[in-house]
């Protein structure tokens, strides 16, 4: 595959204070120069003559390339912008960007397009946006929308980098984030001896596409528009089989296909055809080749790498007659059109195809014409194709009896569908109408509208509805027929509002997704669960009531985040209520790859058993609110279990999480994780619950307050703010915590006081090694009535570790300690 390459060579120096002495290494202290060069590789630099199979790169000749790199910040904040350009004739140079930025993780963003001129100034896509800073909303110009024009042609790649402590020497692989597709005619000379010599074509999409590109993230909008239809002259490109008539670049989104309407005039006639479901991948070239003017029996539809690498290969076939079908079917990938009307019910069995499917293959059929009250069963009673996609006109009747296989339902409407389908789904596209489904077999997903829903025959799966449109969320939370199982998020979106309404069903996220104002009062099942590597998540002004009973994790979670890898969640502005034991505000595990990093970041976000506006604050419960927190048992704010690679929890922005036993747990496990309290309460019977070994990092900091409360008489309540616990039973006990609280306060409530009920400030239970710091302006609080504590600390076993600067303080009785007494 010949691409861009963009070659980062990094000369990375930390400017220590007191041992720089050469300026040119950095401009402050904390400071690396970064160097990155970027240029076209060999391969690409052998091509000089014009090709449609190849890119703008080998057929541009009259416009500037330009480069443009973004910086951000590990949060995604914008840091700065570079641009360069290279002039006709000068493409192979490298473009050289330097740099200066802090020692600390970056994020970069690559593009490069075509403009005018050596100016910044955008040609085809618009760049520059005040509010996204350009490259998150790369934009294509449609006004007018153009074909036929290689200057269309783009790159883009993203990179992210750690430059706190070490160098970076890396090559980066720029990337196409369309497809481009090529239209073939293999009858030219066909028509020409009919009179007929096309001049000029247009291209028109029947779907909406994407327009809209984020090179910061590497996807494309999930919210397609639609495309004006475009005209251009008639490339008249020799190639080996005929000649290409036209091309053009589409932003390859969710959708693995599109369909358009490909018309064309010139001397003596005009031609129009539709050509349905053209697959389109990133990076890879569609070529649509076969009799385009004149009425010729087959098209084939070819996919491959832009520079001509083996891809795969799908056949389009027409056929006059429904009946034709069963000896046209191929047993491969196939697009199969029926040109004539289908006047009376009729069945397509895949089971007939020549060579039997290997239920690895994708098929779509398009039905031009049914006659009224004609019905289409769809079948396959053994060798079965992998994919289907059915296309018809609207208002019309479909069996589907193809248990191992999942089915696409194109077009507009249909009365009926009655559907048995592999698990792995029915699909009603976003612009599709079911007035009737009666399901039998197999998940169903919704992005259009289903009127009603009949299950029968003991269906057992699930019916789900899908968002990946502000459009599609709408239409889901106006959904009151269907009766589906949750909502799903399964393709990248920004921006969604839910407005404040209520979704009566839990929500699963397995995709960059940006989800606002919505309260999720599921009755049963986690409220929401991410459910995908490598997604992106922000939600502001959620709530989630949890109302799931039962005492299993895996389904009690206000937010459940397992079994995946480098999942990034930032909760914000949001309620996550849980009010029955055993609950988890927030549970964290399962991620599979070593070298994963989950990051979690509570912002002015709250955790509890009521919502926000009933949280009591800091101050010493009621008898009743003592017997409500006792019926609490096991309740978790936010729970981390067994994982590979590392978990980031973050609470911030006077984040909350109170009434629940453990406001951070720690299972026993052995793998690593960090947790950052800045300006936030943490209110519970415990703050902190630390069993693993795996080595942690906590900081308590800027004011936050950690709260230990113990309303239980005993005789075995003896417990602290803080635990790392003990031995139990084959497990050695906690290990390798190093816990830091500064410029922050320390609780102990204990009502009633017992003998046997005592609340410390912290509890070091373990036999194996655990630091725990106490620095700055930090006080500790004995809320007793009597003043009970005679330290602060309890060390049981001295291996561990506890350091206290003089600025701590003890609020308690006149003789007590902050540490407990060595033995």
């Amino acid at each position: 595959m010949k691409n861009l390459l963009l070659v980062l060579t990094g000369a990375l120096l930390l400017l220590m204070g007191g041992c720089t002495k050469d300026p040119a290494t950095g401009s402050g202290q904390g400071e690396v120069t970064v160097n990155l060069t970027a240029s076209l590789p060999t391969a690409i630099q052998s091509y000089s003559t014009k090709a449609s199979n190849q890119g703008g790169i080998n057929n541009v000749t009259d416009k500037t390339l330009r480069y443009i790199l973004e910086v951000y910040d590990e949060s995604g904040n914008f840091i700065m912008r570079k641009t360069v350009f290279k002039a006709p004739g000068a493409f192979t140079d490298p473009a050289s960007f330097s740099l200066t930025l802090l020692a600390q993780k970056y994020k970069f963003a690559f593009w490069a397009d075509f403009v005018a001129s050596e100016a910044d100034a955008d040609l085809y896509y618009s760049t520059l946006s005040a509010t996204d800073h350009g490259l998150q909303a790369v934009a294509l110009k449609t006004a007018p929308y153009a074909i036929n024009d290689e200057a269309r042609d783009a790159y883009t790649a993203t990179l992210d980098a750690d430059l706190s402590s070490s160098s970076l020497n890396r090559t980066v692989t720029l990337k196409r984030p369309f497809g481009k597709i090529r239209l073939l005619a293999t009858d030219l000379a066909a028509a020409a001896s009919q009179g007929y010599t096309p001049t000029q074509t247009s291209i028109a999409y029947t779907v909406e596409l994407p327009t809209t590109f984020n090179a910061l993230t590497g996807a494309a909008q999930a919210s397609p528009t639609a495309l004006p239809s475009a005209t251009a002259a008639i490339l008249d490109e020799d190639v080996t089989g005929g000649k290409v008539i036209a091309l053009d670049y589409v932003f390859a989104g969710v959708k693995p296909t599109v369909s358009l309407t490909f018309s064309a005039s010139g001397t003596g006639g005009t031609t129009e055809r539709a050509i349905e479901t053209i697959p389109v991948e990133a990076n890879k070239l569609t070529t649509v080749k076969g009799a385009l003017f004149t009425r010729g029996a087959n098209l084939s539809v070819s996919v491959s790498d832009e520079f001509n690498e083996p891809g795969n290969e799908m056949e389009l076939t027409e056929v006059n007659s429904i009946d034709e079908v069963a000896t046209a079917l191929s047993g491969g990938d196939q697009m199969l059109v029926v040109k004539d009307e289908v006047q009376e019910s009729k069945s397509i069995d895949f089971s007939a195809a020549s060579t039997p499917y290997q239920g690895t293959e994708t098929v779509a059929v398009t039905l031009n014409a049914v006659a009224s009250g004609a019905a289409v069963t769809f079948q396959a009673t053994a060798d079965a194709p992998k994919n289907l996609a059915i296309t018809m006109p609207e208002g019309h009747s479909v069996t589907l009896n193809m248990p191992n296989t999942t089915v696409t339902l194109n077009g507009r409407h249909y009365s009926s569908v009655d559907a048995i389908t592999a698990t792995s789904t029915l699909i009603v596209p976003r612009d599709v109408t079911v007035e009737n489904l009666t399901l039998r077999q197999g998940n169903v997903k919704i992005y259009g509208v289903v009127d009603n829903v009949t299950k029968v025959g003991g269906y057992a799966d699930k019916l789900i509805r899908c968002v990946a449109s502000q459009a599609d969320l709408d239409r889901a939370l106006a959904d009151d027929k269907s009766g589906y199982d949750y909502l799903l998020i399964e393709q990248p979106v920004s921006g969604l509002d839910a407005k404040g309404a209520t979704l009566a069903a839990p929500l699963e996220i397995a995709a960059n997704a940006e989800l606002s104002n919505l309260t999720i009062d599921a009755p049963a099942g986690n409220g929401i669960t991410l459910a995908a590597d490598n997604i992106n998540v922000v939600l502001d002004g959620v709530t989630v009531r949890q109302n799931e009973a039962d005492v299993n994790a895996a389904r009690n979670c206000a937010i459940l985040a397992a079994g995946y890898n480098n999942l990034t969640l930032l909760v914000k502005n949001s309620d996550l209520i849980v009010p029955k034991a055993n609950q988890r505000g927030v549970n964290i595990h399962g991620a599979k790859d070593a070298a994963s990093v989950c990051r979690v970041t509570l912002d002015n976000t709250h955790i509890g058993p009521q919502p926000r506006s009933g949280d009591p604050g800091n101050v010493a419960y009621t008898p009743e609110q003592n017997t409500a927190f006792k019926k609490m048992s096991d309740s978790r704010g936010i729970g981390i279990g067994a994982h590979a690679g590392n978990i980031i929890v973050r609470l911030q922005n006077k984040s909350v999480v109170e009434g629940v036993f453990y406001v951070f747990n720690a299972t026993q496990h052995s793998d690593k994780f960090e947790v950052y309290v800045d300006d936030s309460r943490l209110d519970g019977r415990c703050a902190f619950n630390l069993w693993s070994d795996g080595g942690s990092v906590i900081n308590v900091t800027n004011g936050s307050e950690l709260i230990g409360r113990n309303p239980f008489p005993g005789p075995t309540e003896i417990f602290a703010t803080i635990v790392v616990c003990e031995k139990d039973g084959n497990w050695a006990g906690a290990a390798n915590h190093v816990i830091t609280v500064k410029d922050s306060r320390i609780y102990s409530y204990n009502d009633p006081e017992t003998d046997t009920n005592i609340q410390y400030a912290a509890q070091l239970r373990s036999p194996r090694k655990n630091v725990l710091n106490l620095r700055g302006t930090t006080a500790i609080y004995d809320q007793s009535a009597t003043k009970r504590l005679p330290y602060a600390v309890q060390v049981q076993n001295w291996i561990n570790e506890v350091n206290v600067e003089p600025s701590v303080v003890m609020y308690g009785n006149d003789q007590a300690t902050i540490v407990s007494p060595a033995d």
